[in-house]
């Protein structure tokens, strides 16, 4: 298939899967889920779905209640779509944040120090 046909199956699935788990699943209170990114393989059987945890504390919990619901989420995400085959959802962190930060520490100490 294409690859316009592949980013709509992208955008589709992070739309209705942000949908099925602010219904479905309890985060931490004081916590915010996002789905920053959807990638479908080539053969559309996968996708890995990257998620981004604030704060960042939360994310290990957050990785493990969305892994441990995977099959119910996978079921409510197949019946919504009504496609025939739907791509094995896998759940994965978002880095990029964490990783910002970091290089950002890391560039605020070397402008503070001394020459």
């Amino acid at each position: 298939m294409s690859q316009r046909r592949q980013e709509q199956l992208n955008e589709l699935i992070q739309q209705e899967l942000s949908q099925i788990i602010l219904r479905e699943v309890e985060m931490p209170e004081d916590s915010l889920s996002t789905i920053t990114n959807v990638e479908v393989d080539k053969d559309y059987l996968t996708a890995k779905v990257f998620l981004s945890v604030f704060p960042f504390k939360y994310s290990q919990r957050v990785l493990g209640k969305l892994r441990k619901k995977a099959g119910y989420l996978q079921f409510l995400l197949n019946r919504k779509l009504g496609m025939r085959l739907v791509p094995k959802i896998f759940f994965e962190l978002d880095q990029t944040e964490e990783k910002a930060s970091e290089i950002e520490d890391l560039l605020n100490k070397i402008s503070h120090s001394p020459s």
